[in-house]
């Protein structure tokens, strides 16, 4: 969009010159109309998850779940004002359109002051209109650049909950295991001893009996 509005303010501002011929009109008007339809067609046409971006119907905004509860804390929501309505009745291309259309209005691209050229009058109404289109989509450009990076800001935050959760975890249900080897062979030295004492147990009695003979 950006680019075939920088090309339409390019060529009404070629058209202002009076060296162009009416026939060099027709045709700056004709690639004119073009790039408007482009950006016609990329408005109805651009859309996410069956939601179209860019004509303005988004009125609703767009929700973006970015925590794991429920509650206004937990979404991110794109307002629709944040995006640009590109369409031809109340959008970037309308103003445009407008001016352009008058190249084929009345008097035609190729009389006198009337015309694109001439006065320059026409050309200046073009140029003006693209200014104020430009300006909408440098606006809408840079509040979603802004969501872009809260979503990055977002999305760094979650990942730190997430790392901070898992070693949470990982102290209470992982084994220490320098801990449990220790653990381990403390209660196999205990073992020993205790059945060493268990047997030298067993053998007083026999001791005694030796005694008694």
């Amino acid at each position: 969009i950006n680019n075939n509005l920088q090309r339409v303010r390019e060529l009404a501002v070629q058209a202002a010159s009076d060296t162009n011929g009416s026939t060099d009109r027709t045709s700056i008007y004709t690639e004119m109309k073009q790039r408007l339809d482009e950006i016609d067609r990329v408005a109805k046409s651009a859309s996410f998850n069956g939601t179209n971006l860019l004509d303005g119907t988004a009125s609703g905004g767009i929700n973006i779940q970015v925590g794991a509860n429920t509650g206004a804390n937990e979404v991110i929501t794109i307002d629709s004002g944040a995006l640009v309505n590109a369409s031809t009745t109340s959008g970037l291309s309308s103003g445009v359109s407008t001016a352009v259309d008058a190249i084929s209005g009345g008097t035609g691209a190729a009389s006198g002051s009337g015309a694109i050229g001439g006065s320059g009058g026409l050309a200046q109404q073009i140029v003006d209109a693209v200014d104020t289109a430009l300006k909408a989509v440098d606006t809408a450009r840079s509040n979603l650049g802004a969501i872009q990076n809260r979503f990055e800001s977002t999305i760094t935050n979650v990942n730190n909950t997430i790392n901070n959760l898992s070693n949470a975890r990982g102290r209470i249900q992982d084994a220490d295991y320098a801990v449990e080897v220790s653990n381990m062979t403390k209660a196999n030295i205990l073992q020993q001893a205790g059945t060493s004492v268990l047997s030298q147990a067993n053998q007083v009695p026999q001791t005694v009996l030796s005694l008694l003979r």
